[in-house]
């Protein structure tokens, strides 16, 4: 299980998603576990979050556990599913 965080720029609004995999379902699982959000947004939070998890997930699948445990890989990971706080930019409409 792990957290996507998104904040909003102005207004600095914080967000916070939990993301886990069901093992029922076979898919990710999202849950806003802080802050507030209406609908619409917490939607779309949730799919940018499944999709960003998900980009990762698929990434580590193909490179594999070892050479994912290498520092400069892993971060190459986080930048490509966009999920190295500078490249995240806040999603909240």
């Amino acid at each position: 299980m792990g957290a996507v965080h998104f904040e909003r720029e102005e207004g600095g609004q914080r967000v916070g998603l939990g993301v886990r995999w069901d093992h029922v379902y076979d898919q990710l699982h999202c849950f806003v576990f802080e802050g507030e959000c209406n609908d619409t947004d917490r939607e779309h939070l949730e799919r940018d979050a499944r999709h960003r998890v998900g980009t990762w997930m698929a990434v580590h699948a193909e490179v594999g556990s070892a050479l994912g445990a290498n520092a400069v890989a892993q971060r190459a990971m986080f930048e490509a599913a966009h999920l190295l706080p500078e490249r995240s930019r806040p999603m909240l409409s």
